[in-house]
């Protein structure tokens, strides 16, 4: 286990190793991409960023526009998370931690189930960092990029759109072929640090 996020992890039946790495990744805000068929496991928290992109760098891809930004509507975003997890104080039995944004109308909710064992103050703030995620990183943004970029899922990537402010992005998709294409999330390394406590104000 990784000391100080959980003490363990409990396995109903056998998993494949990409599978076992699936709640790690949501409780250490990791990201586990494979690269030619080596896995590489970076910490979202300590991304940097590795490459700067304007328009005139992107692949016109027939009449299309080359790039692509939409911002996902704060009434559309979870109100709550919902983190389960194993929790060795009370005999092993499979709990909730909760964190929740107070003064906001809306039932959505974001639910993950962990087979780790912890206990409820850290994985009300696993449930705090994933609630930040998903209500503060509403931006996402497509366009595609010429074979050769070294541009891997993973990588934090600045972007400047025409006559816009530069923007930050996490790259989460990417296509192989004659041209990649790509799909990127906002990305703030603020979302991923250490939270607690399970409420706070709704975002202005």
């Amino acid at each position: 286990a990784c000391y100080g996020q959980a003490d363990g992890i409990v396995l109903p039946n056998p998993l494949s190793f990409r599978e076992l790495l699936a709640p790690w990744e949501t409780a250490l805000r990791l990201d586990a991409v494979d690269i030619g068929g080596v896995i590489h496991i970076k910490s979202r928290s300590a991304a940097i960023i590795t490459v700067y992109l304007v328009p005139e760098y992107l692949v016109e891809v027939g009449q299309s526009e080359p790039y692509e930004i939409t911002r996902e509507a704060l009434e559309e975003a979870p109100r709550s998370a919902l983190v389960y997890y194993i929790d060795a104080e009370k005999d092993y039995e499979r709990v909730p931690a909760r964190a929740s944004i107070r003064d906001r109308s809306g039932e959505a909710e974001a639910v993950a189930d962990l087979v780790l064992v912890s206990d409820q103050d850290r994985m009300t703030g696993v449930a705090e960092v994933m609630l930040r995620d998903a209500v503060e990183a509403r931006e996402s943004v497509e366009f595609t990029l010429p074979p050769s970029t070294d541009l891997r899922p993973g990588h934090v990537f600045g972007f400047t759109p025409e006559n816009g402010r530069p923007l930050t992005f996490m790259a989460e998709e990417m296509t192989r072929g004659t041209a990649r294409r790509v799909r990127a999330k906002q990305y703030a390394t603020a979302i991923y640090t250490a939270a607690g406590g399970p409420s706070r104000p709704s975002p202005a």
